[in-house]
């Protein structure tokens, strides 16, 4: 675009009017109104030296007839007037219109930047919560036999690959209909990177195939260094030698420990 092109929108000052000719036509028609009067005047002998001084009623036809000739001249200036002013109005109203859409289109790119930026704080802060979250793996371990009781026990660890964490509250659930809280282990006090917390589940002799099959679930919440809470679910393989993250919420505002195990 060249550099002295006006904005888009914009009424372009060195714009020459497309009516200009009507304007010259309205000069050249008074003028040869004018002239031909004056003509008129000095070859009936009242614009020379000597000649006659009109009388009243000579002036009041003179009058007339003068008034009759310009008035055609006199209508078709108001009339350019009037196309002067409304052309003016309608390249007001049309800088207005293309400001308004400037300002619209500038404010709809307001507010994509402020909802980008928005966004952006949203992410930079889901990844500061999830880095500063303490994050728990669990370790199938033994299976030891509780014959007296007609029951087996076994052994899992809970182990921190995240964050510090304060406090640790475990739900193992077997999935099923119903379902069945098996154990709720609890540890309190701090826990940092690498900390081991081993704890034992008791089920009944033969079941653990019923389990795999069926599905056993943990349900894990521990406590950021900041005190809000943060909530895992995990699922065990059919041998329960495995499990896998299912869910991993770095701060549980909505408190899905406790609603997960009442859905369950």
């Amino acid at each position: 675009m060249n550099a002295s092109s006006p904005p888009a929108g914009a009424v372009n000052p060195n714009r020459r009017p497309r009516t200009d000719w009507v304007t010259t036509a309205l000069v050249g028609a008074t003028l040869l109104t004018l002239g031909g009067t004056l003509v008129w005047l000095r070859g009936a002998g009242y614009l020379h030296i000597g000649g006659t001084f009109p009388s009243l009623d000579e002036l009041n036809k003179i009058g007339g007839f003068v008034g009759g000739l310009l008035a055609p001249v006199v209508v078709a200036w108001a009339a350019r007037s009037f196309y002067l002013q409304r052309q003016q109005l309608i390249d007001t109203i049309e800088v207005a219109r293309t400001q308004i859409d400037v300002q619209k289109e500038a404010n709809i790119q307001y507010a994509a930047d402020l909802a980008m930026q928005k966004e952006q704080r949203r992410e930079e802060r889901a990844a500061e919560e999830y880095r500063t979250a303490p994050k728990f793996d669990i370790l199938a371990g033994g299976i030891s036999s509780d014959a007296h009781n007609g029951r087996e026990i076994l052994s899992f660890a809970a182990v921190n690959v995240g964050h510090t964490g304060n406090g640790l509250e475990i739900r193992v659930v077997a999935l099923g209909n119903p379902s069945r809280l098996l154990a709720r282990p609890r540890f309190d006090g701090l826990h940092p990177h690498g900390a081991r917390l081993e704890f034992n589940v008791a089920v009944a002799a033969g079941e653990r195939p019923t389990l795999g099959e069926h599905g056993l679930t943990i349900l894990i919440r521990s406590e950021r260094t900041d005190g809000r809470h943060v909530f895992e679910k995990l699922l065990a393989d059919t041998q329960l030698a495995d499990f896998d993250l299912v869910e991993f919420v770095p701060v549980d505002s909505e408190g899905r420990y406790k609603r997960d195990w009442v859905e369950l």
